[in-house]
């Protein structure tokens, strides 16, 4: 006979697990509890992401290809639900609640998703009802915002909450899933810390304790703070470096065996790494302290006009910079280098269009400012006298090397972002990535 636990209850079908927000993040974790049979119910405003959901799809390209297997035999199974009315959710038999929501609006922290679903959640008149939070937070939001909420609508004590902050991403390593990676899970309510860490093992069975839910928002804070502070002094290395090599001497240190491999970039991108340290700043009891941090974060805003200014160094007139997306194959554009490299390029005179297959022309547009291109990327090439790759999709990688030499008549600068071209020998064109030397064109 199995043990009567909340965990139990979900594996067993005798309750749903509820996700308000069914995003990159909302999406993933509940496609990873259904797999596991859990029945799930989610919520999101947007119609055409229920739908879809419903019968175990997503627009986000490729994500099948991360998952590792095909998530509508779920809806098959029956294991699949959402909707758009967040009232079918509030209903006295669910009493568990993931809250995946977007935390941060234009670059900045923003808390107002977080708070709307929280008022939501507590209406519920389910007994002691679990709210595990996937959002990254500040730590600051339990006592100014979370607990109050949560006690004006259903009580002090009559709820726990769980912070469950996720590592992993959209990563071509099988070891950095969200099954094989250790989870931190911190519980404020020692009576029902078990239950909480359970419910997490289901799909995250290495679970970390967290001594308390601030310790669990400020762990997933540091561990971007101290990769925030890694990347940012590979791009100020490679910045003061710029006719030595550094990119050759970051990739050597990088071979010590406590010395990540970093290398210089046109800036830094994403939901984590930019708001996570911002969010420290804000609950730092002493934020004057974190100047490595505050030093970091100035070396990534300031990275696309140097970028810019290098290749306005080398008299380009016309600039097409490939990908809008920050990750290869995944179309999420926040935080972009493409979107400030862009305007810096406009402000110095040089045409500039971006490309993605990602995105539409009018997407492009209304992110970066400026016109987006649709269509072969090979067939725009010739019109341009440099190239700015940021994101390595394989539509830009796999293509054949003399395909993309022959487009190339008229390139006289590439900038390569993170590498996918270093392997290819382009002749009389000039060849750069952040830190190769002579890459500032001084």
């Amino acid at each position: 006979m199995t043990k009567n636990t909340i965990a139990n209850d979900l594996l067993y079908g005798r309750k749903k697990i509820c996700f308000f927000g069914i995003g990159y993040i909302g999406f993933t974790s509940a496609i990873a509890y259904a797999s596991k049979g859990v029945k799930v119910l989610a919520y999101d405003i947007e119609p055409t992401r229920v739908e879809l959901f419903r019968e175990g799809k997503t627009s986000v390209p490729n994500l099948r290809e991360w998952l590792g297997f095909d998530p509508t035999v779920l809806a098959r199974h029956g294991l699949l639900d959402a909707t758009t009315d967040w009232q079918d959710l509030i209903v006295p038999e669910n009493n568990v609640f993931v809250v995946a929501v977007p935390t941060e609006k234009n670059g900045f922290p923003f808390k107002d998703y977080v708070m709307d679903v929280l008022e939501k959640i507590a209406t519920t008149k389910t007994k002691h009802p679990l709210i595990l939070i996937e959002s990254t937070i500040s730590m600051n939001f339990l006592p100014d915002i979370i607990y109050p909420i949560l006690c004006r609508g259903l009580g002090l004590g009559n709820f726990s909450v769980g912070v469950i902050p996720r590592r992993d991403w959209f990563d071509e390593d099988s070891s950095h899933t969200l099954k094989n990676m250790p989870r931190v899970v911190g519980v404020d309510n020692d009576t029902m810390r078990e239950e909480i860490e359970n419910i997490v093992r289901i799909v995250s069975p290495d679970v970390r304790r967290a001594s308390s839910c601030k310790i669990a928002c400020l762990t997933k804070q540091v561990e971007n703070c101290i990769r925030m502070i890694e990347i940012g002094t590979a791009i100020q290395l490679s910045n003061a470096y710029p006719r030595t090599g550094m990119l050759e001497a970051l990739n050597l240190a990088g071979q010590k065996w406590n010395i990540p491999t970093l290398f210089g970039s046109c800036r830094v991108s994403g939901y984590c790494l930019n708001i996570a340290p911002l969010y420290l700043q804000l609950s730092a009891e002493h934020p004057e302290e974190l100047t490595l941090l505050s030093a970091a974060l100035q070396t990534n805003d300031n990275q696309p006009a140097i970028v810019a200014q290098a290749i306005a160094n080398r008299g380009v007139k016309k600039v097409l910079i490939l990908g809008l997306s920050y990750k290869a194959d995944v179309p999420v554009w926040t935080e972009s280098p493409s979107i400030q490299l862009s305007k810096n390029l406009e402000h110095l005179g040089i045409e500039t269009r971006v490309h993605d297959p990602y995105f539409s022309a009018q997407i492009i547009k209304e992110k970066c400012g400026i016109e987006g291109v649709e269509g072969d990327f090979l067939q725009l090439i010739p019109d341009y006298d440099a190239i700015v790759l940021i994101s390595g999709h394989r539509e830009y990688k796999s293509i054949p090397k003399t395909s993309l030499l022959n487009a190339m008549k008229n390139t006289k600068l590439i900038i390569d972002n993170d590498g996918s071209w270093d392997r290819i020998d382009f002749g009389v064109i000039e060849y750069q990535r952040i830190g190769t030397p002579g890459w500032r064109g001084e």
